[in-house]
């Protein structure tokens, strides 16, 4: 955002500062029924401020299932605009043109799974279920276009929920290295930087 600056405080609060001046532009309270959080991830885009919050309590029913909340709340005011409750959400959130993604490992031995969701309302756009490695490791994205890394190398592109493209990058000549990628990519310039 160009007016502003977002912070997660660990009191489990969103604060806006204005990027001149550093003045406190709004609070918001990211907290759920009291529940402690154990991490934020933030992305600012279109007027809005999409929150990934990671809960320290887990799911009722399922000890193993931490809940995740993506919330999108008002850049001007705070105001939280809608949130969504998933367990196992694993990266943080890309924000794309017009739909803010995120990847979901509901459990060890099930595969990964993509989801676009609208920025106005949180509602599903789309869902990628098949053709994703079993662990994604990094998300990377601009315009309807969004690069997802998973273990071993494997390197898919997708577009409007839809992959396109999908690679596999070469393991390490060293068979004592075991290469699983697991270091986020980096998309500047039209190009995807692997590390």
């Amino acid at each position: 955002d160009d007016e502003a600056v977002y912070t997660a405080l660990s009191d489990n609060t969103l604060e806006a500062y204005d990027h001149e001046n550093g003045d406190v532009r709004w609070t918001a309270d990211l907290s759920q029924s009291g529940t402690q959080l154990t991490r934020v991830s933030l992305a600012a885009h279109a007027g809005r401020v999409i929150a990934l919050i990671h809960s320290a309590l887990p799911t009722e029913g399922n000890p193993r299932a931490l809940p995740v909340t993506v919330a999108s709340f008002d850049a001007q005011t705070g105001d939280r605009i809608w949130s969504e409750t998933m367990s196992m959400v694993v990266q943080e959130p890309v924000v794309l043109d017009d739909t803010i993604v995120v990847s979901m490992q509901e459990g060890r031995d099930l595969p990964a799974r993509l989801l676009g969701l609208d920025p106005a309302n949180g509602a599903t756009r789309w869902e990628v279920r098949d053709g994703l490695a079993a662990t994604l490791t990094s998300l990377s994205g601009a315009g309807n276009q969004i690069y997802v890394l998973g273990e071993n190398g494997r390197l898919s592109l997708v577009e409007d929920g839809r992959i396109v493209h999908a690679w596999s990058l070469p393991a390490s000549p060293d068979p004592l290295i075991q290469n699983t990628y697991s270091l986020p990519a980096l998309l500047a310039d039209d190009r995807l930087y692997i590390p």
